[in-house]
């Protein structure tokens, strides 16, 4: 999902932005490295992350403990800043926040309870 995400936005922007997925966390051992590269490896870590204007565009609903204040990406992003002098970073708001995730919610909860006074395939009932 995340790099499928990260692949939509990268299509949409075009050449105006360089994106690139990153997670925040993975487990030990190489069955998990499908989780690389991690946020704090990416900002601040190599170009074109390193300086000048990075936006972490956030895929979080809510906040908790990797978004919102004092969350594990304001401190990642805290250390790239002090690793790297000429790094700007921004931060987009959350996706919860967003009246276009309340309506896909509502459309596919409407679509699901449709769903259920129709009749199923293979019911005898039907």
């Amino acid at each position: 999902v995340r790099d499928r995400l990260a692949a939509t936005v990268a299509e949409l922007l075009g050449p105006r932005a360089s994106v690139i997925a990153a997670s925040m966390e993975r487990r030990p051992g190489e069955q998990y490295a499908f989780a690389e590269p991690l946020l704090e490896r990416v900002v601040g870590g190599a170009p074109p992350y390193d300086s000048g204007d990075v936006v972490v565009a956030m895929a979080f609903l809510q906040p908790g403990r990797h978004a919102g204040p004092g969350g594990d990406v304001e401190q990642i992003l805290d250390a790239a800043r002090g690793r790297s002098a000429g790094l700007r970073t921004h931060v987009t708001p959350l996706l919860g926040g967003s009246h276009l995730v309340h309506e896909v919610l509502a459309d596919r909860t409407a679509e699901a309870h449709a769903a259920l006074r129709e009749p199923h395939r293979g019911d005898p009932e039907a």
